[in-house]
């Protein structure tokens, strides 16, 4: 049992050899007052990959489900780890703040790479300080890119994004999955030259690097980084199942930093992981996505089992043949390894606590392996399908890929 004021588990849920799951468990905080947290505990099992706890702004009554890594737009991400045992405490006047009876999302990603099927488990502890003493508010930091294309053998992929506003980092650590085997991060200031700030050739335990009175990164200013893996297995790996990111810390903050070259282009896109109101969920809406045969212009080859990714839009926010400006998704989901290649085969997925109204599905299959951006020559559902959500189970809403991308 952790030693901490207030102790969350996930699992045990079982992970077949050579395989990976990504779960999603509800719990809600027994605290009957909000508090400020100074620090957290996290302890995984073998094959932990990563625990991410997001809060919620409302009650979700759900036994664990497979879900996407990144949560969703209406959750708000608190903190993560990817070490088996992980103790922050953070500085005065620093950290996090919780609601009574806080609803809770753990995000935890299992990747068994032993020849034997495991149980895996994780756990996350709260210490709370004084209601009121803290100021500043941590956050997290992603700076990457998607764009990943790796046959068997050794590849390498880098990524250089400049913030949308000065932050000052405080900690950093390098995110792969298993076929890496290394990540490095420099930092370029504006007009200088790199300065090499992280690096770790450690895919499943890589340290964290902590930077006493942290380190300026203004909007002139690059963060390059680089990854390098090595693919064993015999067919090409693309974004999820790999990644590439430095990953940290940094206050004070406005929200989750995401920066990432994805799409097929090497720019690099920032935003801020602000959540949206969802609403109070209580509904479960499966989807089937097919691809209509005969589509022009396709790039790469949609038998090979490339991701595809969904978002539900409100309908109100939709605009016509796509999301009207500064439109937001509501809920994304995706599925991987799945071949569209013959006529009749149907990815299916499905979207959890949902709330009842009315939505547009669009989804898209990176066939280009621009991760979760649709790119130039992805197949995608040109004017989203039409659905309303209501309480309860839903029939399942039929995706039909029919146009790709210019």
């Amino acid at each position: 049992m952790l030693d901490a004021q207030a102790v969350y588990t996930a699992g045990p849920f079982t992970v077949d050899a050579g395989g990976e799951i990504v779960m999603c468990t509800f719990v809600q905080g027994t605290n009957d007052a909000g508090e400020d947290i100074s620090s957290f505990i996290v302890k995984q099992s073998k094959g932990g990959h990563h625990l991410i706890v997001y809060t919620l702004d409302h009650p979700v009554n759900l036994p664990p489900v497979v879900c996407p890594q990144g949560g969703q737009p209406g959750w708000d991400y608190l903190f993560g780890t990817q070490d088996q045992e992980d103790e922050w405490d953070l500085p005065a006047g620093v950290g996090f703040q919780i609601q009574a009876h806080q609803q809770f999302a753990i995000e935890t990603h299992y990747i068994n790479a032993t020849p034997d099927q495991i149980t895996a488990s994780g756990a996350f502890g709260l210490n709370y300080a004084p209601v009121g003493s803290v100021t500043e508010r941590a956050s997290v930091f992603y700076f990457g890119t998607e764009n990943l294309y790796l046959p068997p053998g050794s590849t390498q992929a880098e990524a250089y994004c400049s913030p949308p506003d000065p932050v000052q980092i405080q900690a950093i650590v390098g995110h792969e999955h298993r076929f890496g085997t290394g990540v490095t991060v420099g930092l370029i200031p504006d007009g200088g030259s790199e300065q090499p700030i992280y690096q770790t050739q450690q895919w499943d335990s890589p340290p964290f690097q902590h930077f006493d009175g942290g380190i300026t990164l203004g909007t002139s200013d690059t963060l390059h980084v680089t990854c390098s893996w090595d693919n064993t297995g015999t067919s090409t790996v693309t974004f999820p199942t790999e990644m590439c990111y430095a990953v940290g810390a940094y206050w004070p903050s406005t929200d989750v930093l995401f920066c990432a070259a994805s799409g097929g282009t090497s720019q690099c896109y920032c935003g801020y992981g602000t959540p949206v109101d969802t609403g109070p969920g209580g509904s479960t809406v499966p989807v089937s996505v097919t691809l209509q045969s005969g589509i022009p212009n396709v790039v790469g080859d949609p038998a090979d089992g490339a991701p595809i990714y969904c978002a539900f839009y409100r309908a109100q926010d939709w605009n016509g043949l796509q999301p009207a400006a500064n439109a937001q998704a509501y809920y994304v989901n995706y599925v991987t390894g799945v071949s569209l290649g013959d006529p009749n085969a149907a990815a299916q997925m499905s979207f959890y606590d949902v709330t009842p109204g009315d939505y547009v599905a669009t989804c898209f299959m990176d066939t280009i392996a621009g991760g979760s951006t649709p790119g130039t020559g992805d197949p995608t559902n040109l004017g989203g399908a039409t659905f309303t959500a209501v309480a309860g189970d839903n029939p399942v809403v039929p995706v039909v890929l029919d146009f790709a991308l210019p």
